[in-house]
């Protein structure tokens, strides 16, 4: 009996000893799991915070969009009311002008003996160029800004 028991004492020492080392290595296992689990929620928090700071980010451009589109919509609105105060003044200059052309030729007077019918020209060519430009720079503006 004693070489049996002998024999379940070194069996014991070994299972023993394979606890031990089945142990350790589940320990390592463990060990690399919280690893990878630390791991990942490093990954986690950072792209969380690289998502926040991107958010603030577009908040923040769309603010700007918003206050630009408003801007551009101001200022938009503020080219239509001179080009429409232009095509009066315009009128009324075109209107006078007609009427002075009207009186001279009935009176015999040259139009450039009249005091200021050759700087009406002018500014009624001024105010067509303006107008022309100020209507190709609304052309411009992106139909959804106005």
């Amino acid at each position: 009996m004693n070489k049996y028991i002998k024999k379940l004492e070194e069996n014991k020492d070994k299972l023993l000893k394979l606890k031990e080392e089945l142990s350790k290595k589940q320990h390592k296992v463990q060990l690399t799991l919280v690893d990878d689990l630390q791991n990942s929620i490093g990954e986690a928090e950072s792209i969380i915070n690289q998502g926040s700071e991107d958010r603030i980010e577009l908040e923040n451009l769309i603010s700007d969009y918003e206050s630009i589109g408003d801007r551009i919509q101001q200022a938009y609105d503020n080219v239509e009311t001179t080009v429409k105060d232009m095509e009066q003044v315009q009128d009324i200059i075109n209107a006078d002008m007609q009427s002075l052309e009207k009186s001279a030729k009935e009176l015999g007077i040259d139009l450039n003996d009249i005091p200021g019918y050759r700087k009406a020209e002018i500014m009624f060519d001024q105010l067509d160029f303006g107008i022309e430009e100020l209507d190709n720079t609304l052309s411009k503006v992106p139909k959804d800004l106005t």
